[in-house]
């Protein structure tokens, strides 16, 4: 779920919350949702949103990364 916040006609902040899972199941399995949060930063160029997305697990696991730094192009969906 995330938050689209125009803060001027080419800049915005995109609050967000992620939550998924990989499994090898056909059905899903609840008790191991991997869930996210972070802010995002987005400059609208006349071709496409440029987007810098900082973002830390919520329910961290031993050698996950505290904090992922995601560099696009374009929409996320």
């Amino acid at each position: 779920m995330e938050a689209r916040v125009k803060i001027s006609k080419n800049i915005g902040i995109v609050p967000f919350v992620d939550v998924g899972e990989v499994t090898t199941s056909t059905t899903p399995q609840f008790e191991d949702l991997r869930w996210g949060a972070g802010i995002g930063f987005r400059y609208h160029t006349s071709f496409a949103p440029v987007r810098i997305d900082l973002a830390t697990p919520i329910n961290r696991r031993p050698g996950d990364n505290r904090i992922q730094l995601y560099i696009s192009l374009g929409q996320s969906f």
